[in-house]
């Protein structure tokens, strides 16, 4: 600091003046001079002032009166009074105004240069004191505020640790130092009887406690972690699940573990019955299947005699008409016999073909529905690119009757059964060519995008369009919206959604009636990725 401080000479002598500054200048600090207090103000305005040789005796005011109006400028200001006459009472009055040391003349140059480094030094002294007391108030007040902050936190996370659902515990050494009060209502026992017992009092039942101690300190070491469930016998003789984990706090000696526990009881009695459900249901699915292919086996023969014997007698019928319609057959039989003939008869066997045949179809379908159950999906990953452009060649011929435009843009892959899916999307452009609207250009889109392990397909279409009360029906068994529209046994979309099912995957319509439908479908990327939500 001494290198670089600013002194301000203030005397009304001029050599006084010039020898000080040139004393001052040899010293390497920088110099201002004054002849009068105004100039002195004047001088120190808009500059840093370290410190001011002042003399008392000054033309415009004394220099005691100086020494006020300075520090009020430069606050850290050091003076030094230069003055003719010295006495106790001046000097005190000096003090008294703020100087830190005076000198008498003639000046005694070693003497005042000693004073300059003196006052300088104690000026630095007070500005690093001043610093350092900065330094401490802050420190303690960010101290205070830490200190603050973490009594808050521990409020907050034993609040928030007696609050939990969950039983937490505390062992160090395996015995319990700690638990939150949810033990009670977990375990059965009161706070005061847990405090002190040892860890193998929650140990599995079923497993000798040092195997149990040996994989549970194997986990904590090699993962920090241990999750498990296993019964447990409450005070009251009650059984619970309990699903637990257990976490190893670094740094403690000895080791200190933290073990959260929940009742799952209720969970997994829900989850049994589901899986009864489920087991029920997957055995009653088998029987209908089975019921279902039976009978429509079972039914196929009969239905193949009605057929062949329907067929016979529309041969038998026309050789009758030939013999009928001859000059043999008296004019009033033929006038009796004519509206059997010509009508009746005819009508009777065409509607017993039509219906037999439908019957057939409906059999065919049903079949096809069964097989689908029975048959296991050979998943793989799927060239979508490929598969559509075969399903779109299969259905050619349709696509030219229909004078309709099909779009295919490129497709991401996805994992599934080849067959199967191509049986969905066959169904699914199928059915846009049925219900495509006839009034304006018939254009069918196809598209995909990928994103978290699924691609989702869209088949749409600017047909006759869905109502929004006829979404999910339409993928009911046999359903058809308007059987005037196309041919079908309403079978398509409820293979679709099976076939979906069985793949992890979904199928859903979006539709306004008049503007078009589209059908969306969403498989997997990979493989064992469900979309059950």
């Amino acid at each position: 600091m001494s290198e670089k401080a600013r002194i301000l000479v203030v005397d009304d002598d001029e050599g006084l003046r010039k020898s000080l500054g040139l004393i001052i200048k040899r010293k390497s600090y920088r110099v201002e001079t004054a002849a009068t207090g105004q100039e002195a103000l004047e001088k120190a305005l808009g500059k840093e002032i370290n410190l001011a040789l002042v003399d008392l005796k000054l033309p415009d005011m004394e220099g005691v009166n100086l020494i006020p109006t300075l520090k009020e400028m430069h606050p850290e200001l050091a003076v030094i009074v230069i003055t003719g006459c010295a006495s106790i009472e001046t000097a005190i009055q000096a003090l008294n105004k703020g100087a830190s040391a005076y000198i008498t003349k003639p000046l005694n140059m070693d003497e005042l240069c000693a004073k300059v480094e003196e006052a300088l030094e104690r000026q630095r002294l007070l500005a690093e004191n001043k610093r350092l007391d900065l330094e401490l108030k802050k420190e303690l007040e960010e101290r205070k505020r830490a200190e603050k902050a973490l009594v808050e936190s521990e409020e907050h996370y034993s609040a928030l640790v007696e609050n939990l659902t969950d039983a937490v515990f505390l062992f160090k050494g395996g015995v319990i130092t700690w638990c939150n009060d949810r033990v009670e209502k977990i375990y059965g026992y009161p706070k005061n009887e847990l405090l002190g017992k040892q860890a193998a009092f929650f140990y599995p039942k079923d497993v000798r406690p040092y195997e149990f101690t040996r994989i549970l300190s194997s986990a904590l070491k090699e993962r920090g972690l241990f999750n498990g469930t296993n019964k447990f016998q409450r005070k009251d003789g009650s059984v619970v699940d309990i699903e637990y984990t257990l976490s190893q706090i670094h740094g403690k000696v000895p080791i200190e573990i933290m073990a959260a526990a929940r009742d799952v009881t209720e969970r997994k009695r829900v989850e049994s019955e589901r899986e009864r459900l489920l087991n029920a249901l997957d055995e009653k699915t088998k029987e209908l299947e089975q019921i279902v292919n039976v009978t429509s086996h079972d039914l196929r023969s009969p239905l193949v005699n009605i057929q062949g014997f329907t067929r016979e007698l529309d041969t038998s019928f026309r050789q009758v008409y030939e013999i009928f319609d001859s000059k043999a057959v008296p004019s009033a039989v033929k006038k009796k016999l004519a509206p059997l003939l010509d009508e009746d008869i005819p009508h009777a066997l065409q509607y017993i073909l039509a219906s037999s045949s439908k019957m057939n179809s409906l059999l065919s379908g049903l079949l096809r529905l069964s097989r689908l159950g029975r048959a296991a999906p050979n998943i793989k990953k799927l060239d979508m690119n490929k598969l559509m452009a075969e399903v779109v060649a299969s259905l050619e011929f349709q696509i030219k009757e229909s004078d309709a435009t099909v779009e295919v843009e490129e497709l991401p892959p996805c994992y599934g059964d080849g067959t199967q899916i191509n049986q969905v999307f066959s169904n699914l452009l199928d059915n846009a060519l049925k219900y495509l609207d006839p009034n304006r250009p018939r254009i069918i889109r196809i598209s995909g995008k990928a994103g978290e392990g699924r691609v989702t397909y869209c088949v749409e279409d600017n047909g006759i369009g869905i109502a929004d009360k006829d979404r999910e029906r339409i993928f009911e068994i046999f359903c058809r919206l308007d059987p005037d529209v196309g041919i079908g046994e309403g079978l398509g979309l409820t293979i679709v959604r099976k076939i979906l099912d069985r793949h992890g995957g979904k199928v859903w319509v979006e539709s306004e009636p008049g503007k078009g439908s589209r059908f969306f479908v969403s498989l997997p990327t990979k493989e064992g990725i469900n979309d059950k939500k």
